[in-house]
């Protein structure tokens, strides 16, 4: 798959809004570099779509997560 095609189909995948590591910073009001550090240790929830080196988040995911960050 080309890189092209595969951030097409990472901007929406059945229709749900998919997001970048920047946007999920943004949506949860952090630095990317602090998203960065939660991700690389495991503090994120897996992605939803990864192909080609292009990952993504549905809101709904990191609206879960949040929700049992909330619950800890």
């Amino acid at each position: 798959m080309r890189r092209k095609d595969a951030e097409a189909m990472a901007t929406s995948v059945l229709g749900d809004s998919m997001l970048k590591l920047k946007e999920v910073a943004e949506f949860l009001g952090i630095g990317l570099s602090t998203a960065k550090r939660w991700k690389a240790q495991g503090k994120f929830p897996p992605p939803d779509f990864r192909v080609s080196g292009i990952i993504r988040w549905r809101v709904g995911t990191i609206e879960r997560w949040m929700e049992k960050q909330e619950g800890r």
